[in-house]
């Protein structure tokens, strides 16, 4: 790397920011290891993936993962099989906890945060640059939390960066256009929203040195991709496609446009970081005209899209977020290599470090669980696996569904996805409300959070054959436990 040949306050703004980003890479390590362990689920969707790797362990098949949901258990498989085969081999069947995928995720992250650094350093031949791009991916709370969870979006995030990175590097060798190509499809058959961005950002870079290999790459793309969901679909009896495609792209009810502007998008503003959005805008006024980038960028935003749904969450946003590292990495370089003027710098450098420090603050009071919760979710997840157990899986649930997988019984109901279902037309409801209704499940917990959240999980009819046939026997900290009356 080239020496840090800086004028004095900026060699100072440089080394803060650089203390401050090593303390949000330790906070990343330390909220990650306290999650390894956390017997409970930390998110709606750990507990349904959990299921399936211990299914697949346990020797079943796609087609039967990916069964037409037309009686119990109703489960809709929201995502293509890359994650849960791969845990499939490591899970004790025994004992089957998070852990497993809770520490994929944590090593994916910081794969990504390696492929961030290698990326910067291709463009700007920097590595000081590129270090501040690779620990400030590690520093944001929606890394922190989506690096540290059983979920698909670490994966095939460190999967698509990975691609893009093989093909920077090896941009006209054959070989690394074939690796590039699997691993960008691996990343779109472990969460199919990255079908999009990587490649688009991909052929841009290609399209550069030569049109016709950036068509190659995009073609390569689409034939392998297509030709891997063509045997899925024909394993499955076509239901791959119900699963990931048609109830995917179906999507939930659309969120009010109030809550959009005034509860979900500035959440997710305040999340990403405004002062690294704000970065986008001094890219485009320095006239950077990276095409990569620029791809990147709108693969990014045409992902967001999905934002718009009802139960989407910050996932939606995690490309987006690489574009920002990226494009500070850029930023960087252009301050150290003195193609800033010092006020500029300067001001780039204090922004950044108050946008850390305002991510460390982010993680912390959101993401870090202080010991005594820690304690009453524990107790909660323990108070629950007895009930489970004692009625032999005949519960209803929005909460802690792993907690079946961990005992051996199948998830009878995915609440979130039925209701969603009902309400465009895709699933008749009629046979859930009435057994409901017929009290033929021994216990219902609803997760005790907001109304709103509640009436996306599960349909009117649904709560209301609740309230009809089930008493409300206690009220947990994290839940709601119901009884026949």
């Amino acid at each position: 790397m080239r020496g840090l040949n800086l004028d004095e306050s900026l060699r100072y703004f440089y080394l803060t920011l650089l203390v401050m980003l090593l303390a949000s890479t330790i906070l990343f390590l330390m909220i990650g290891w306290q999650r390894v362990d956390a017997p409970y689920q930390l998110d709606y969707g750990e507990g349904p993936l959990l299921d399936r790797a211990v299914r697949i362990h346990n020797g079943e098949n796609l087609p039967d993962i990916y069964r037409y949901p037309s009686t119990y258990p109703y489960s809709i498989v929201n995502y293509p099989p890359l994650l849960f085969l791969s845990l499939a081999p490591f899970i004790n069947a025994d004992d089957p906890t998070y852990a497993t995928g809770r520490l994929l995720s944590i090593v994916c992250g910081i794969i990504t945060a390696i492929n961030i650094f290698l990326i910067v350093y291709k463009f700007t031949n920097n590595g000081y640059a590129a270090l501040i791009s690779a620990l400030l991916l590690l520093a944001s709370p929606i890394i922190i939390d989506w690096s540290s969870m059983l979920r698909v979006d670490a994966m095939a995030l460190a999967l698509s960066t990975s691609g893009l990175a093989v093909l920077l590097y090896w941009p006209d060798r054959s070989i690394g256009l074939l690796l590039s190509i699997m691993l960008i499809v691996a990343a779109a058959y472990t969460r199919q929203a990255y079908v999009f961005c990587a490649p688009l950002a991909g052929f841009a870079f290609l399209s550069y040195y030569s049109l016709r290999r950036a068509t190659l790459f995009i073609g390569l793309i689409g034939v392998i991709g297509l030709s891997i969901f063509f045997i899925i679909n024909h394993l499955t009896n076509n239901n791959f496609w119900f699963h990931v495609g048609a109830i995917y792209l179906s999507g939930g009810t659309p969120e009010p446009w109030a809550v959009l502007l005034f509860e979900k998008w500035p959440y997710a503003i305040y999340n990403i970081g405004p002062i690294l959005i704000g970065c986008i805008g001094f890219y485009f006024w320095r006239g950077t005209t990276n095409r990569f980038v620029w791809a990147y960028i709108l693969g990014s935003v045409v992902a967001l899209i999905g934002m718009t749904k009802s139960g989407a969450n910050l996932n939606y946003m995690l490309e987006l977020y690489v574009v920002l590292v990226l494009i500070v990495g850029i930023l960087i370089d252009k301050a150290l290599q003195r193609q800033l003027h010092v006020w500029q710098a300067q001001l780039l450098f204090a922004a950044l470090i108050v946008q850390v420090g305002i991510f460390n603050y982010q993680s912390i009071s959101l993401h870090w669980i202080p010991y005594n919760e820690q304690v009453v979710r524990a107790e909660e997840w323990r108070l629950m696996k007895d009930k489970v157990q004692v009625t032999g899986g005949n519960v209803l649930t929005d909460t802690e569904m792993g907690l079946f997988a961990q005992q051996g019984y199948p998830i009878l109901f995915e609440p979130f996805d039925f209701s969603q279902m009902s309400r465009h037309g895709r699933w008749d409801q009629t046979q859930i409300v009435q057994d409901i209704e017929m009290q033929t499940f021994d216990l219902i917990i609803i997760q005790n959070i907001s109304e709103y959240v509640i009436r996306e999980r599960w349909t009117d009819e649904m709560l209301q054959a609740v309230d009809n046939a089930y008493i409300l026997d206690d009220t947990w900290h994290c839940c709601r436990v119901y009884y026949p009356r």
